[in-house]
């Protein structure tokens, strides 16, 4: 599953409310592994208002299509010991780009905002190449 194949327009076109407020949730939950980091399912329900037998569903979900994994047991506030979820850092990856006006910068992450491979620096920029975005393109 491709979280990303379709614009949330077309998801509203295509499917029911409840399909679309389900791929609207697994769009936050990704942004907010994302951003924040690992968290349970119950921290996961007090941010997006959810309940833990939706939310359940969902990570599920998310699991089988391999956008998210399991970490494992986290540190328990009293009571049962949390499971902790977060994002598969195989599951996509980021391209960054930095174009200045003397060079440009590549580079892949993945979604743990780790370096895969090597920054490619290059010695053209927006003051010495006329066509720096067509030359990124190819």
């Amino acid at each position: 599953m491709n979280l990303f194949d379709h614009t949330p327009d077309s998801i509203r076109d295509s499917q029911n409310a409840a399909g679309y407020k389900k791929y609207l949730l697994k769009m936050q939950l990704v942004e907010i592994f994302y951003k924040e980091g690992q968290k349970s399912i119950a921290d996961l329900c007090e941010v997006t208002n959810n309940s833990i037998p939706s939310m359940t569903a969902v990570i599920n979900e998310l699991i089988e299509h391999g956008w998210v994994k399991n970490y494992g047991i986290g540190p328990s506030k009293g009571g049962r010991k949390p499971s902790i979820y977060g994002l598969n850092p195989d599951a996509g990856y980021i391209v960054g780009i930095d174009l200045s006006r003397k060079f440009t910068r590549i580079c892949i992450f993945n979604l743990h905002n780790q370096v895969v491979g090597q920054i490619l620096e290059i010695n053209e920029g927006l003051d010495n190449c006329d066509d720096i975005l067509n030359k990124l393109k190819s």
